[in-house]
């Protein structure tokens, strides 16, 4: 399993704007992620010129760069956001 910097990155930004819906750190998410053996998903140049490509159902930077990276590398994207399924990622719905 795959998570990605993007993911770590929007997890420091929100906790560090005292968000009540981010109550863990990145560096908590950071060893939760390695404890549960997740490896990370870089953020590579393909990834970002994928984002050129994608229709603007979604306005969100950071879950357009995962649906980018999904794309890219042909994984299967995990996520309650119902918006995702309108791009061509594969998507498994995640229960809230």
């Amino acid at each position: 399993m795959l998570l990605s910097l993007v993911s770590l990155w929007e997890i420091t930004i929100k906790h560090s704007l005292g968000r009540g819906d981010m109550p863990i750190s990145a560096v908590q998410a950071l060893a939760w992620a390695e404890e549960s053996g997740f490896d990370w998903l870089p953020l590579a140049p393909g990834h970002i010129f994928c984002l050129e490509d994608l229709p603007p159902h979604h306005r969100d930077p950071f879950d357009r760069l995962l649906i980018a990276q999904a794309i890219s590398e042909d994984l299967t994207l995990l996520s309650a956001d119902a918006v995702f399924s309108s791009y061509a990622a594969q998507l498994q719905a995640a229960g809230c």
